[in-house]
């Protein structure tokens, strides 16, 4: 699954530059799957550490586009 990063891109919240893992968040089209599919949770890194990490419920995934993203 890929997801949004700090660049917008789709990206699977790696930078490629120095492979530092930054907070990402899943795209529309897949929180949408996500929620589709009864999942509760999910978990998300927010650093490289086995402790980085967030839990965040599936209903609260961003599963449209905003009109200023069009």
């Amino acid at each position: 699954m890929y997801s949004h990063g700090k660049t917008g891109k789709r990206e699977a919240g790696v930078n490629p530059e120095d492979n530092s893992i930054h907070k990402a968040n899943p795209c529309p089209l897949c929180a949408r799957s996500i929620i589709q599919a009864g999942i509760r949770n999910v978990i998300m890194r927010t650093g490289e550490g086995p402790e980085q990490y967030t839990i965040v419920p599936a209903k609260e995934l961003k599963w449209y586009l905003d009109d200023s993203n069009v």
